[in-house]
């Protein structure tokens, strides 16, 4: 099932599902996250659908692309290289906002904050049903 971004952004819940992979390709603009599922809420329902079967949303021809980790104790966000993009395990927030798709959650191996903010790209969400 193909959702668009404000569909993905208002209707979905990704908290509880993991992230299995994520693929950055700075030289073709490419970016790439597939996940375990999502909640899914229909116009007009209470319950979600739970779709357990998998997920992935893919940016091509972005603008820019940016991972950023935020470190409590200095109270200041760095800058991931993009040779070395830390995971998140999970996408706990998510939003789009001035041409900026952002997913954010924390570190599969740090546990920091990390957020991805990728500019102006071509945004393709698909859940398999």
């Amino acid at each position: 099932m193909k959702l668009s971004v404000n569909d993905f952004i208002n209707n979905t819940e990704t908290n509880d599902f993991k992230v299995y992979s994520v693929d950055l390709n700075i030289a073709k603009t490419e970016f790439n996250i597939s996940f375990e599922g999502v909640y899914y809420f229909k116009e007009n329902t209470q319950k979600p659908i739970v779709m357990e079967n998998g997920g992935e949303i893919s940016i091509s021809s972005f603008e820019s692309f940016e991972a950023r980790y935020f470190m409590p104790k200095e109270k200041l966000w760095y800058t991931l290289d993009y040779k070395n993009i830390e995971m998140i395990g999970e996408v706990n927030e998510k939003s789009y906002e001035d041409e900026v798709f952002r997913l954010a959650g924390f570190g599969k191996n740090s546990g920091y904050w990390i957020e991805y903010l990728i500019k102006k790209g071509i945004v393709v969400i698909y859940l398999k049903d």
